[in-house]
C-alpha cells in the first residue's frame, strides 16, 4: 500500500479490495486476481466477471462445410467442394442438386475429335474413347458416343484401330468425311484390283479399293486393270503390275512377263540392295553362288553418329528369325526371314544360299547412307559395292496398296501409313507390315514388335528425334 501512494496513487484506490474476476483454466472456471488467472496460466474474463455454467464451456463445433453438385466425368453426386476436387470432379457450386442434365455428356455431333485438342485425328482420341468404354469418360470434352445411340462402345471405337470392324471412329481414320462416317451404310461396287466386289464405302476404303458409287453394281469388266508382269523385287521375282513394282522399288521387266528361273538374277552382278527401312539394312546376291564376306562402311551418317563415318564392319553369321512380332523365334505358320548383325571379322559364306539378308545393328541407323561391298572369299578383291540411305526416323512406309503391297518410304511420317501400320504389326493383323520395318526399338533392334516400338512411331509422327546415341566406337575405330 505504501508503494501505491508513493507512487501517487490516491488512498482509495490503493485501499480499495483486489477486484477479482472469472478466470478459465482448461474447462475449470474460478474467481481470481488477473495476476494470479495468469500465474495459473489461465484466460481472465474480466474485473467483476463470476463464474457459469457455460463461462469455460468449449466453443460450439464450426458450422458443416456446404454441399453441392459434384461431377466426376458424366457421373453426379453430392459433396462438398474438397471431397470433389479430391476425386477430380467438377464442383457445381453451394447448395446445388444432381438432376438428368447436371452433369451430361457433351451433345452427340460425330465429331472424331474427341479429346477436344482441335487438331487432325490421332490415336489419341481412339485410346479416349477406349478409355470411356472401360469407364473413365473424363477425356471426352466433345462426345464419345460417334453414332450417337445414348451408349459409348464398340459400335463407336472398336478394340483395334488396325482391323476393318466397321467402327464409326475406323471410317474417319481411313479418311472418310462426317456424312459418310455417320450415314446409313450403303453398298456398291468396289474394286480391289481387277476383283469387283459389293462393299460399303467404309469396307471398301479398307481393303483399299476404289468406291465407284452407292448401289452401283459389279459387272465382268467393272475393275479391269493393267496386265501384270514379271517384278524383281528383294532378289525375288513377283507376278504384279508396273505401277506397284515402281512403288515397291522393283525392276519391271514389262506387262505380261513370267517368272523364270534366273530373270531375276541381278544380272551377274555380286550383290545388291533391296528395300529402304529404317534399323534393317538388307541386300541379295540373286541365283548365282556367291561365295564372299559382307563389308558394311558407315560412308555418311547424321550427327550426332557422324563420329562413326569411314568405320568399317562386316556382316556376321546370319539366322532364321520368326516373323511372328510378338517373337523372334521362327514358327511354322509365319514366313520367317534370315537376319544378321555386325561384328569386327569377316564372314565368308554362300550368300546366294542364304537368300535376301537384313542386318541389325545399334549403328545401322535412320537417315544413315552406308556402303555395302561383297568382298572375294580371299578378303583381297570388293566385287561390288552400291551406297544406301535409309528411310528418315519413323517413316517406315507409304499406303497399303489394293495389290496387297505396302508401298515404299515416301518421305514422310503418317497416321495412315506409318503410325497405323507398326499398329497393325503389334495387333498381329492380316495385311501387316513386315516386322523389319516396325522394329525399331532399342538401340540394337530387338527383333520383336511390343507396344515401345509403337510409342517410338507416334512421337517420331508427333515430330520428336530419334531417341538414341551413339555408343563406343564400333570396332575400336
Amino acid at each position: 500500500i505504501f508503494y501505491c501512494l508513493f507512487s501517487g496513487v490516491s488512498p482509495e484506490i490503493c485501499c480499495a479490495e483486489p477486484t477479482r474476476g472469472a478466470c478459465c483454466v482448461g474447462e475449470v472456471c474460478e474467481e481470481l486476481e488477473h495476476d494470479a488467472c495468469v500465474t495459473a496460466g489461465g484466460e481472465y474474463h474480466g474485473d467483476e466477471t463470476v463464474c457459469t455454467v457455460d463461462t469455460c464451456a468449449p466453443p460450439p463445433p464450426p458450422p458443416p462445410a456446404p454441399t453441392g453438385a459434384c461431377c466426376v466425368t458424366f457421373d453426379c453426386h453430392v459433396a462438398t467442394a474438397e471431397d470433389c476436387a479430391a476425386q477430380s470432379g467438377a464442383y457445381q457450386g453451394d447448395d446445388t442438386v444432381c438432376t438428368e442434365s447436371t452433369c451430361a455428356p457433351p451433345p452427340c455431333t460425330c465429331d472424331p475429335d474427341v479429346d477436344g485438342s482441335g487438331g487432325p485425328l490421332q490415336i489419341q482420341d481412339w485410346i479416349c474413347i477406349r478409355e470411356c468404354i472401360a469407364g473413365d469418360c473424363s477425356c471426352c470434352v466433345n462426345s464419345c458416343d460417334l453414332n450417337c445411340d445414348g451408349v459409348v462402345n464398340d459400335l463407336d471405337a472398336g478394340p483395334d484401330p488396325t482391323v476393318d470392324d466397321g467402327s464409326v471412329f475406323r471410317c474417319f481414320w481411313i479418311g472418310l468425311s462426317a456424312d459418310v462416317c455417320c450415314a446409313e451404310p450403303t453398298r456398291g461396287a468396289c474394286c480391289v484390283g481387277d476383283h469387283c466386289l459389293a462393299l460399303t464405302v467404309l469396307h471398301c476404303a479398307e481393303e483399299g479399293g476404289t468406291f465407284l458409287g452407292d448401289d452401283s453394281e459389279c459387272t465382268a469388266d467393272r475393275c479391269a486393270s493393267p496386265t501384270p508382269g514379271a517384278c524383281c523385287l528383294d532378289g525375288e521375282c513377283h507376278q504384279l503390275t508396273g505401277t506397284v513394282c515402281d512403288a515397291e522399288g522393283g525392276e519391271f521387266l514389262g506387262q505380261g512377263t513370267a517368272c523364270t528361273a534366273g530373270n531375276c538374277s541381278g544380272g551377274g552382278a555380286s550383290g545388291f540392295a533391296t528395300g529402304l527401312r529404317n534399323r534393317y539394312l538388307s541386300f541379295a546376291t540373286g541365283n548365282q553362288p556367291q561365295v564372299a564376306a559382307v563389308r558394311i562402311v558407315f560412308f555418311d551418317l547424321p550427327a550426332p553418329f557422324d563420329l562413326f563415318n569411314g568405320v568399317s564392319m562386316w556382316v556376321g553369321a546370319p539366322r532364321e528369325v520368326g516373323e511372328n512380332g510378338a517373337s523372334s523365334i521362327p514358327l511354322e505358320d509365319f514366313e520367317n526371314f534370315q537376319s544378321a548383325t555386325l561384328r569386327c571379322s569377316p564372314y565368308v559364306t554362300d550368300w546366294q544360299s542364304v537368300g535376301t539378308v537384313f542386318v541389325h545393328h545399334a549403328d545401322i541407323i535412320p537417315g544413315g547412307t552406308y556402303r555395302i561391298e561383297f568382298v572375294d572369299s580371299m578378303l583381297a578383291r570388293v566385287g561390288s559395292s552400291m551406297l544406301v540411305t535409309m528411310s528418315r526416323w519413323g517413316d517406315l512406309a507409304g499406303i497399303y496398296g489394293a495389290s496387297g503391297w505396302w508401298e515404299a518410304p515416301d518421305g514422310s511420317i503418317d497416321i495412315g501409313g506409318d503410325v497405323l501400320g507398326a499398329i497393325r504389326k503389334f495387333a498381329g493383323a492380316p495385311s501387316a507390315m513386315r516386322k523389319v520395318r516396325v522394329d525399331v526399338e532399342p538401340a540394337t533392334p530387338d527383333q520383336v514388335i511390343n507396344i515401345a516400338d509403337i510409342l517410338y512411331i507416334i512421337r517420331a509422327f508427333q515430330g520428336l528425334p530419334y531417341p538414341f546415341s551413339p555408343g563406343e566406337p564400333p570396332c575400336g575405330g
